[in-house]
């Protein structure tokens, strides 16, 4: 081991990578060879090896749990889970990084070694976001379990009051709003969502409340149409464009009120998402026209896709 550490000291990764694969070969329960290994990885090119790198410290987080004399973190929080915890979330962050096509399997790996339920918690969020950006219909169907998963074990969490995974649940809430055409359910999922301590998830679920609450009169309509028969699928058709204007905005109150909680949480990614919707939502019932143009501004300003003209086209189409 101290000629893999001369090694390391003199920033020659290659020959210490090789020194400490012959150390744990020797002594696989090495703990400091196991790190070690994974920090002469990191050395070689953490890009390029990122697999290779996660799965190092994934085996060196085994090693760490086996020797922990406390060893029951099942429902420990996040950073009380021992070395062990520390370790497996520097794989997670490598494993993140892999090339699309090992990254399931390296995420499963890692669930398969995730020793808290915290830890149990944002593994599985990844490993959903993961399947749902599969091009396999079958693989995608899989997300939502995963989700599921992430947010049950996050209920399990020590000192966590109950509340679920922030995260997860704002994906659930755009399952069901934008794949299952649910929003009530979105709503109830979201409304938990609110009660994570980061401030994105926050914004993203307000973002998406606003949404939920817009559409759902539209959806109560239709479905009411739909069950009253042709009397009043005939009516449904006649006052579709009034719908459009008007009420098919749901709860356009609610959704403003949303939108406008979220402006008052600190600048989040989905900030210009907020901004958006607030400009089709005064510009859709008629509100201030200067407002609308304002919002759109902040928008553009925070870095928005669609560039003022766009939106502009977007909002009088």
């Amino acid at each position: 081991m101290k000629i893999a550490d001369s090694y390391l000291s003199k920033q020659n990764f290659l020959r210490a990578s090789k020194q400490l694969q012959k150390v744990i070969k020797s002594s696989p329960n090495y703990l400091p060879a196991r790190i070690g290994y994974a920090t002469s990885l990191e050395g070689l090119g953490a890009e390029k090896n990122a697999k290779s790198i996660a799965l190092a410290y994934a085996d060196a987080a085994k090693v760490a749990l086996t020797q922990d004399p406390l060893k029951d973190y099942a429902s420990s929080k996040e950073g009380e889970g021992g070395m062990a915890e520390a370790i497996l979330r520097r794989a997670l962050d490598y494993a993140k990084s892999v090339p699309k096509k090992d990254r399931i399997q390296l995420l499963q790996s890692l669930l398969d070694s995730s020793h808290t339920a915290s830890l149990a918690a944002d593994i599985h969020y990844f490993f959903g976001k993961e399947l749902l950006s599969s091009e396999d219909s079958s693989i995608r169907e899989r997300a939502q379990h995963a989700f599921l998963a992430a947010n049950q074990y996050a209920e399990l969490t020590s000192g966590n009051g109950g509340k679920g995974h922030g995260e997860s649940l704002v994906e659930l809430g755009k399952i069901a709003l934008n794949s299952n055409n649910d929003p009530g359910k979105a709503q109830m999922l979201l409304a938990r969502a609110l009660d994570s301590d980061l401030d994105d998830v926050r914004v993203e679920a307000l973002v998406l409340q606003g949404k939920a609450k817009k559409v759902r009169m539209l959806v109560v309509a239709f479905c009411v149409s739909v069950c009253c028969g042709n009397t009043f699928l005939i009516f449904f058709v006649v006052a579709f464009p009034y719908f459009c204007q008007t009420q098919a905005l749901g709860d356009t109150v609610g959704a403003v009120k949303a939108f406008e909680e979220a402006l008052e949480l600190p600048t989040a990614a989905e900030t210009k998402n907020v901004h958006h919707q607030m400009a089709i939502i005064f510009r859709e019932t008629g509100g201030d026209f200067e407002l609308a143009q304002k919002h759109l501004r902040e928008a553009s300003f925070l870095g928005a896709s669609l560039t003022v003209r766009q939106a502009d086209t977007d909002l009088s189409s």
